[in-house]
């Protein structure tokens, strides 16, 4: 490995780290959120729209938490070569430089990452942004979990 590269995925293993310690300090926000909201025990319809709120936000952030710990521990296995070329139609921007090295290190790194989660249950690239039928999919979980603390808090409580 060159030292450029070495240099690269270091840089990369430490946005990657640093934004898997960001998403697990977000998780324990939404805990502590979810802790206060039942402490302060509120009214049932507080409870009705807060709990499911604050579980679809923790399932959101886990997932985060877990899809960027997956990338810092794959960038360390990433094999040479391994999302070196970009599609042809990829146009340089203000933003965007698609002969960086670090953007095709970071493709490569998620490629594998597809490939190797072909083998697990688990979707980790699912959690990699909120595209509209994620949204819609954390939307149908919230109506899910509403439901259920509907219920629970009508035989329990007599809501």
């Amino acid at each position: 490995m060159e030292p450029e590269e070495f240099e690269t995925r270091n840089a990369l293993l430490a946005y990657y780290s640093s934004r898997a310690s960001d998403h697990a300090t977000q998780l324990l926000t939404v805990a502590l959120i979810g802790l206060t909201l039942i402490e302060v025990r509120p009214s049932p319809r507080v409870l009705v729209v807060g709990v499911p709120a604050v579980f679809v936000a923790a399932l959101w952030v886990a997932g985060r938490m877990v899809y960027w710990g997956y990338l810092s521990h794959t960038i360390l296995r990433v094999p040479d070569g391994l999302g070196k070329e970009l599609a042809p139609e990829t146009q340089r921007t203000k933003y965007f430089e698609p002969t960086l090295e670090s953007w095709r290190l970071h493709i490569g790194t998620v490629e594998a990452v597809k490939n190797q989660e072909r083998a697990i249950w688990f979707r980790v690239t699912w959690f990699s942004s909120l595209t509209p039928g994620r949204l819609a999919t954390l939307g149908g979980i919230y109506l899910v979990v509403l439901v259920a603390v509907t219920l629970v808090l009508r035989v329990n409580l007599g809501f």
